[in-house]
């Protein structure tokens, strides 16, 4: 993977990026590196950032949908983070159903979106995690790429 940045502790260098990046309509080739922000841990600007930035993916892949999908199941992150996560993963979702191309882990996160409304969680979460549920379950089953999670 190569990034345009050295440490991602210069959040600000990495924010240009991502601005740079989405203006030059090139995000979706430097999608490992958007899964590598949303795995960063240390820094809520840049995994807030990358959640905003996946909106302008036009071909999502099933890492980065997982990825998205571990963020907004993570209740020890807050609220607002894990409604983004929804949000992202709404739009990545809608994606794939405007390109006639179910992805392949359609039910594998509806399973785990599921499991999460199983359990209590804020009503904002929910209500996220809601809107993802209805998106996905719009999306017909057939016409899929298969990609393995």
């Amino acid at each position: 993977m190569v990034t345009t940045w050295n440490s991602l502790r210069e959040w600000d260098r990495v924010l240009g990026w991502l601005e740079y990046s989405i203006r030059q309509h090139s995000l979706d080739s430097r999608e490992r590196d958007l899964i590598w922000l949303l795995r960063f841990n240390d820094n809520w600007r840049l995994r807030e950032a990358a959640l905003k930035a996946v909106r302008h993916l036009k071909e999502p892949s099933a890492g980065l949908m997982s990825e998205v999908v571990r963020i907004i199941e993570d209740t020890s992150l807050y609220s607002g983070v894990r409604v983004l996560g929804a949000e992202a993963l709404a739009h990545l979702l809608d994606c794939n159903r405007k390109m006639r191309r179910p992805p392949a882990q359609k039910k594998a996160i509806t399973r785990r979106l599921r499991a999460l409304m199983a359990e209590p969680q804020p009503p904002i979460v929910t209500d996220a995690v809601r809107s993802a549920l209805d998106i996905i379950e719009a999306i017909p089953a057939s016409g899929s790429v298969v990609v393995t999670v």
